[in-house]
């Protein structure tokens, strides 16, 4: 089971090294501190400047975005946690917490 402490510790602990990191960079260092504490398979969003798309931050290309995702705003889980500014679980048809998305 993921600890919730662990990674809020893990986040916080990352800010300062990713201050110094080029934003391509960033998607893997993400990725790499979290895994340790069970959090797999990290995506990366940023917002446009209009705040209606979240656009995927693979660090590949010369937008580091190449083969990413893009996803609305006002239309997906991930959009309404942007706003909310807070973790949201998608919903599984078992609704276990392993393997959910947030």
């Amino acid at each position: 089971m993921i600890d919730p402490v662990k990674v809020s510790s893990t986040l916080s602990h990352l800010m300062p090294a990713s201050r110094v990191a080029a934003f391509d960079e960033l998607p893997r260092m993400v990725a790499a501190r979290l895994e340790p504490v069970g959090v797999h398979d990290v995506a990366f969003f940023i917002v446009d400047l209009q705040g209606t798309v979240l656009r995927e931050v693979t660090g590949l290309g010369i937008d580091a975005g190449e083969g990413g995702e893009t996803l609305a705003v006002d239309a997906t889980v991930a959009g309404r946690a942007f706003q909310r500014v807070e973790l949201i679980a998608e919903p599984t048809p078992s609704m276990e917490r392993e393997g959910r998305k947030w």
